[in-house]
């Protein structure tokens, strides 16, 4: 089976790159990346349409998997215009090249598809994003319904896993902003569930093979940890997995200059429990694991 990844170079495109790659002979995967491209990859411009039509239709793949996106809401906030060439236009791109090759099409969405009033959110719960970022990636969703066939969608919340520098992962990025000598300060009301980039990976491989079974995947999926956690809690067990006193976490309101986010968008999983691919790792643990791999 030949899949195209995009964003292999990215926070979930590496380990699901990884674990694609691991499944020995039953995946001839290719990897693009663009300011990041390494290694096995190849460097593609997911916002040049000629560009990525050239190469799905050489490279013909039977799956592609879209998970290149500007996921940092305040960055989408900041270039809308920028973002939106990412998150929507390569998305309408990869979404036709797909149909034109007959290549079955995974898009990579999140759980800020919704506004975070009325947790749990099934499949079909009413959308209703908050921020700009949110929006596109409804947008995206939309489009790759449109325009291939065979498309399908795995929504996911907040990442973290193995990165590059703390602050790839808005979650990480929390242990960078602990100072120990002085009170820090993180909101106590929004509710996100961490989850981890390899356990999607292997979420995703697990899909991948029930495609190569002759499976036909459609519609929409959800992944996500079940144990909440705000920011401020989290930085209280970073606080004290780096040695630093938990009393200089305070708690805050939410940065009003930020784009605003949902309060608790909890993603139902159920569809993915009836594959039994469903399992997440403790995030005390394995985020422990990560700062120490980053040497705090």
């Amino acid at each position: 089976m030949k899949i195209l990844l995009t964003g292999a170079s990215g926070l979930l495109g590496r380990p699901l790159y990884k674990e694609l790659c691991a499944n020995g002979t039953a995946f001839n995967v290719i990897g693009t990346a663009f300011s990041r491209s390494a290694g096995k990859l190849k460097k593609l411009d997911i916002t040049d349409s000629a560009a990525v039509n050239t190469f799905v239709t050489d490279f013909s793949p039977d799956m592609i998997i879209h998970a290149a996106a500007e996921r940092r809401p305040d960055e989408v906030k900041a270039d809308p215009e920028k973002a939106a060439r990412v998150n929507v236009g390569a998305t309408v791109t990869l979404a036709a090249a797909a149909a034109g090759v007959g290549a079955s099409l995974l898009y990579i969405s999140t759980n800020y598809v919704f506004d975070g009033t009325a947790p749990p959110y099934y499949p079909d719960s009413e959308t209703n994003p908050l921020n700009t970022y949110g929006e596109m990636k409804l947008a995206g969703e939309k489009a790759v319904v449109g325009k291939c066939p065979d498309a399908f969608i795995l929504r996911i919340p907040i990442l973290y896993g193995p990165c590059e520098y703390l602050g790839e992962s808005a979650v990480t990025l929390i242990a960078e902003e602990i100072s120990a000598d002085k009170p820090s300060f993180f909101d106590n009301n929004l509710v996100r569930f961490p989850t981890h980039s390899e356990d999607i990976a292997k979420i995703i491989a697990g899909l991948c093979r029930r495609l190569r079974r002759g499976e036909r995947l459609s519609g929409i999926f959800q992944c996500s940890s079940e144990k909440p956690y705000t920011k401020y809690g989290m930085a209280k067990i970073m606080a004290k997995i780096m040695g630093i006193n938990p009393e200089l976490i305070k708690a805050a309101e939410a940065d009003t200059n930020a784009a605003p986010r949902p309060q608790n968008a909890k993603l139902d999983t159920g569809r993915l429990e009836k594959f039994n691919l469903n399992n997440y790792r403790d995030f005390i643990p394995a985020v422990e694991k990560i700062i120490r791999q980053n040497g705090r």
